[in-house]
């Protein structure tokens, strides 16, 4: 091994000395870099260089460091602070970016095209329903009468067994609620188109036969706005009270189908005998009520003469007003015992023009004056309970006027009565109008209906009651009709009654099997035309102008009307309602 030179030694001297000052130098001095002193070892002899070399390694030789003072460290902790929130909120950021991106993606996964918000607010607004009755009715005797419904006709006497399938309601029910409170009905009913079916000339050579076949087409029956929140200000006791204005229902043929709950089956008795259930009008109806029950139930209004189906002919209008009265407040409609009473007043549809009017029975006016002419009055009483399984009312009708014979014989009459012959008029003709079938009965009809004096009274009970844990109720009606009490024996007067089983089939579908019986219940014996010549003169002499009569000869009237009782009439029914 060779021995150190003398330099080597010298350096390695050196070197110590210097590390012996760093290593005992005062600690109040502090000159020295804190981060000592970097030498470089000959890793083969260990010597100490302060240069790098070949085959050296850097040494590092001095202090640890010192502690930071306290102005360092707060700012090197407020630093540390700061990142820490900076890293909080940053992660928070992060947070709420993935939340949205989440919400985004939700949002975006359920856009659905811009008509699906239409159509949802559309069906707010909007709501459609329909109401059809249809039956198979077969007569098993076949006579004159009231209408049942407005396309229910059957062939008169001689006609037993007929039978029909019929469709005799078939309402659309449009309603459309624009904003809070008002709303919009239209409803359009099925008619049949009866009418003269005579042809219809389209060029100067040629004609076009009419449709007027019977078949069914459409007319509006109901079509109104209503506002509903009329008395709303007045506080709980008369909310609901609304006013409407169109053709609407008048304020009591429709609440008395609800009352009796089968109007699908057979009318109403002012109904029946004339009264319709819509025209065009406005009114106001409503309840009053106190502590969730209602005491007062009322509606009022001014309609025109004229049914909703007709043109209106006169300069007057008619009135209606219908109270009901729960004494015991009900607790939802008709529930509970009730009292009502229905007024009206008003004209027969008739122009002023046609201020004398002949019966078209005979040479002379009626004695009494014409019924068109004259104001005409209805009202009527009822006492009525509803219960959940059960309902039953007692009704009694008077009127004024309110029942000529065109009222008799909607259903079906004499086609003389409806078209009188040409011979029964003041200037007479070639043969006698009294011999023509049905003419002394038509004539007969007209003098006791068609005055301006005449009083109709009648008396009804209807009512339904559930058979318990079936789906099946019994419904029945039984009137009694006088159409003028100022006539003695009265060959007109009638009752008629309704008997059936319903079934209850869904909350849609209703069935029932009944049997429709309308009875003439006077005996029948003559009638004496010089009697109903005080209620309208229609049995006079008529000229005789056929060639070869004597000057002034004329038929002479029959001094009686031999069968003045109509047939009755007998129907077994089968009655089917949906209502959606």
């Amino acid at each position: 091994m060779t021995s150190p030179t003398w330099q080597q030694r010298l350096a390695a001297a050196m070197a110590a000395a210097m590390l012996a000052v760093n290593l005992y130098t005062p600690a109040f001095a502090q000159t020295a870099s804190p981060r000592g002193i970097t030498l470089y070892e000959d890793v083969k002899t260990g010597a100490l260089y302060r240069k790098p070399g070949h085959g050296r390694v850097a040494v590092t030789l001095g202090f640890d460091e010192p502690a930071p003072p306290a102005a360092v460290e707060k700012q090197v902790q407020e630093v540390k602070q700061s990142n820490e929130e900076l890293r909080a909120e940053f992660l928070a950021s992060q947070q709420a970016l993935i939340k949205e991106n989440t919400d985004l993606k939700t949002r975006v996964n359920n856009i659905e095209p811009a008509w699906h918000d239409y159509l949802a607010n559309f069906r707010d607004r909007f709501r459609v329903g329909t109401l059809v009755y249809a039956s198979y009715k077969m007569y098993p005797h076949t006579g004159f009468g009231p209408s049942q419904f407005d396309n229910n006709q059957w062939p008169g006497p001689g006609n037993n067994l007929y039978n029909t399938f019929d469709i005799d309601r078939a309402y659309l029910n449009f309603y459309y609620f624009p904003t809070d409170g008002w709303s919009l009905r239209l409803t359009p009913d099925v008619y049949k188109t009866y009418g003269t079916a005579t042809p219809t000339a389209n060029s100067h050579n040629s004609s076009v036969s009419s449709n007027l076949a019977g078949d069914l087409s459409y007319r509006i029956k109901f079509a109104y706005l209503q506002y509903d929140k009329l008395l709303d200000w007045a506080g709980d006791a008369t909310k609901g009270t609304a006013i409407q204005f169109g053709a609407i229902s008048n304020p009591f043929i429709s609440w008395e189908e609800h009352l009796d709950t089968f109007r699908y089956v057979t009318s109403t008795p002012w109904n029946y005998l004339g009264l319709t259930s819509a025209q065009l009008g406005v009114a106001i109806n409503g309840p009053v009520k106190f502590h969730e029950r209602t005491y007062i139930d009322y509606g009022f209004g001014a309609f025109t003469n004229a049914k909703y189906y007709q043109l209106e002919q006169t300069n007057t209008k008619q009135v209606m007003a219908r109270l009901t009265y729960y004494p015991f407040g009900s607790k939802w409609d008709y529930q509970g015992l009730g009292l009502t009473g229905f007024y009206d007043y008003g004209y027969n549809n008739t122009s002023p023009d046609n201020g004398s009017l002949n019966t078209g029975f005979g040479p002379n006016p009626s004695a009494f004056g014409h019924v068109a002419n004259a104001h005409l009055t209805r009202w009527a009483a009822l006492v009525h309970y509803t219960a959940e399984e059960w309902g039953l009312a007692a009704e009694y009708n008077q009127g004024h006027n309110s029942f000529p014979g065109a009222n008799l014989f909607s259903g079906n009459g004499p086609s003389v009565f409806f078209t009188a012959p040409s011979t029964a008029t003041s200037a007479g003709g070639t043969s006698s109008p009294y011999s023509v079938p049905y003419y002394n009965f038509s004539a007969l009809t007209a003098a006791l209906l068609g005055n301006s004096r005449t009083v109709q009274q009648g008396f009804d009970v209807f009512g339904h009651v559930h058979i318990p844990e079936t789906p099946f109720r019994l419904i029945g009606l039984f009137q009694f009709f006088q159409p003028n009490t100022h006539v003695d024996h009265d060959p007109l007067d009638f009752y008629r009654y309704m008997v059936g089983v319903e079934w209850q089939i869904n909350e849609f579908v209703r069935l029932a099997i009944d049997t429709q019986n309308l009875q003439f219940y006077q005996g029948q014996q003559p009638f004496s035309t010089a009697y109903a010549n005080k209620f309208g003169n229609v049995f006079l002499p008529v000229p005789d102008t056929k060639s070869g009569a004597a000057k002034g000869a004329t038929f002479a009237p029959p001094k009686y009307v031999s069968d003045p009782v109509p047939r009755d009439t007998h129907a077994i029914e089968l009655n089917l309602e949906f209502a959606f």
